[in-house]
């Protein structure tokens, strides 16, 4: 069957159009693939769980379509690595579609062990196939490759910082100084137990450390408990020169966090009051003092000889200062002071009794003179007043006794 002349036109015609369609089509499909807009894509890493030996990441992309058609993402990776380029992870996530100009997270979950160092940031490089589909008839793929850089402070500062206590306390003193003791209490609210190491207590008065305890053993805190360490050491008797003490505590926490080694710095401080010299005395044995005058009769006056005379039952040396003794005539409990007896300061070495001396004459005429209307007074009162401290100790107390003295001249 021959076709006519009009058919034949009307045929070159059609493919004619069919042609200049396919070139028009061809064109359309090479310009809309080039001008497709690779979608935006954020990753976050989040801590799901944690143990000791393993750690489960799960990974969200966060995507979106700017195209003006929907897109498919298929044979989606995440290839998370450290700075220095090593892996620490490779998650493949779930084939998804995202429509046109419009916002997908897509996540996963996986469970890794870390064999190498963290730093501070990750590169996480997602690849994926994305896929275009026009009037459903046309399925164009094109291969993708994102690079994100995300924070690993997450996943480094896993390990919580324990929560730590001192409690101290100072002891009585001794020939060499005044021991302190105290505990540390440490308190771990993590389900990772820890190891702490390189322990060191010290202890300041303001800036300048008096005593350093670097001995201390090592401790095994076990996950959602509380430990105690001990600690003891020395002071010098100066610490009574200030008002308080900084005790201050520094250790490493050392744990296996998701596979890797962790140390972790920790430190704690505490002040201490120092009780005053006074407090600290009252609460030992009391000081023995004793007051004593001899009297004799001379041409001039009545010569006095005073003994002052104290026992130390501390553990270090006396000093005794400021002594004076006040003398005084007594008639009918009625006093007239009658001369000032300086005594010179002396030591008095631990557990050791010592004296002092002094010497007054009192004359006639001054007795005759003290408002009463005998010569001699039928009592002398010695007063004595003056101030002790602890050798190095620049506290000091003040000392009172007195003595009520029958002269006994006949």
């Amino acid at each position: 069957m021959r076709l006519s002349d009009r058919a034949k036109k009307l045929l070159g015609v059609l493919v004619v159009v069919l042609l200049i369609a396919e070139v028009i089509a061809a064109v359309l499909l090479f310009s809309i693939i080039n001008g497709v807009q690779v979608p935006e894509a954020t990753v976050r890493l989040k801590i799901v769980n944690v143990t000791s030996s393993a750690i489960t990441l799960g990974a969200g992309i966060a995507v979106y379509n700017p195209n003006s058609f929907d897109v498919s993402l298929a044979g989606t990776s995440i290839l998370v690595t450290n700075q220095d380029g090593s892996v620490i992870l490779n998650l493949t996530v779930p084939d998804d579609s995202i429509p046109a100009q419009s916002n997908k997270t897509i996540t996963t979950n996986k469970t890794v062990a870390f064999t190498g160092p963290l730093t501070d940031a990750f590169t996480a490089t997602i690849h994926s196939t994305l896929g275009i589909k026009f009037f459903g008839i046309v399925n164009r793929q094109l291969p993708v490759t994102v690079h994100v850089v995300t924070s690993g402070a997450d996943i480094i500062s896993t390990m919580t910082v324990p929560d730590i206590r001192i409690d101290a306390k100072l002891g009585a003193m001794t020939p060499t100084g005044v021991p302190f003791s105290g505990t540390i209490v440490i308190t771990n609210p993590d389900p990772l137990g820890f190891t702490l190491g390189n322990m060191t207590v010290s202890v300041f008065s303001g800036d300048q450390m008096l005593s350093e305890i670097m001995n201390i053993s090592g401790s095994v805190v076990e996950p959602k408990k509380t430990t105690s360490i001990p600690f003891i050491g020395m002071l010098g008797i100066a610490i009574f020169n200030v008002q308080q003490l900084r005790f201050v505590f520094w250790a490493s926490a050392e744990a296996m966090v998701a596979g890797l080694h962790k140390t972790l710095p920790i430190t704690a401080q505490m002040f201490l009051p120092v009780p005053s010299l006074q407090v600290l005395l009252n609460s030992t044995v009391p000081l023995e003092i004793s007051l004593m005058a001899s009297f004799k009769l001379k041409p001039r006056g009545v010569l006095i000889n005073i003994t002052f005379m104290i026992e130390n039952p501390y553990v270090i040396d006396l000093y005794n200062t400021d002594l004076v003794v006040s003398v005084l005539r007594m008639d009918q409990n009625v006093t007239h002071l009658l001369d000032l007896v300086a005594l010179k300061p002396f030591f008095v070495s631990t557990n050791v009794t010592e004296s002092e001396y002094g010497q007054t004459l009192i004359p006639y005429r001054t007795l005759l003179f003290s408002g009463s209307r005998h010569i001699i007074p039928t009592l002398f009162e010695l007063d004595l007043d003056g101030n002790f401290s602890l050798a190095g100790i620049n506290q000091s107390l003040p000392l009172s006794f007195n003595a009520i003295l029958d002269p006994h001249f006949f």
